[in-house]
């Protein structure tokens, strides 16, 4: 069975879900995954999983790109190459749903992060601004993580971005109500940088 949608409830093997869990993040910030790193921090993850199933909670988020410190690869002009530079990645987020699984947790991998701009950050406004590096992660890392790990019953769903607002620009107006930010005047938005239009981020 999969977590599936009926309506507008969540539902598991017919039966509404009501998804009660926690934000983990990480363990240690973007080097959780790929590169061989998760066996570093496997044991905590699992002593997490447990600690939420005792708790009566079934679902987690965890972070994985964040900036593109350790993952996914690219090369010296910023197009993304592969999953991670040790080619564990995909293996080291089965390993990690299968103990979630084992402790009926649902688990959301967040792949990028709006809410900073760090050392890493160009390799992610890379992506962001330039369609040919976004194609090129689309190819080379998202698709074959999203095809090895889709059948993963307690994989919940796919978190694009954390707090993309925070790299947003406001104020710009639009016909259409999706790319309009007037309403996001002195809202904080915009906290790490005034950045992208949300045709650069929703595309």
């Amino acid at each position: 069975a999969r977590l599936g949608i009926h309506g507008t409830h969540f539902t598991y093997n017919g039966h509404r879900v009501f998804l009660a869990g926690i934000n983990k993040a990480w363990e240690h910030y973007a080097y959780d995954f790929g590169n061989g790193q998760y066996n570093g921090v496997k044991a905590r993850y699992e002593h997490v999983f447990q600690q939420l199933q005792a708790a009566g909670a079934n679902s987690i988020r965890v972070w994985i790109h964040i900036e593109g410190e350790s993952s996914p690869k690219f090369d010296g002009n910023g197009h993304v190459t592969g999953t991670d530079n040790g080619g564990t990645l995909i293996n080291d987020m089965r390993v990690m749903l299968r103990a979630a699984q084992q402790h009926n947790i649902f688990v959301f991998p967040t792949l990028w992060n709006g809410a900073v701009n760090q050392n890493y950050h160009y390799r992610l406004n890379g992506l962001i601004k330039d369609t040919g590096k976004l194609n090129s992660y689309i190819d080379h890392a998202l698709k074959p993580m999203v095809l090895a790990l889709k059948d993963m019953p307690s994989l919940g769903g796919w978190d694009l971005m954390n707090e993309p607002e925070g790299e947003l620009i406001p104020d710009l107006t639009s016909t259409d109500p999706c790319f309009d930010t007037r309403h996001l005047h002195n809202s904080g938005a915009g906290w790490a940088g005034k950045l992208y239009t949300p045709q650069e981020l929703l595309r």
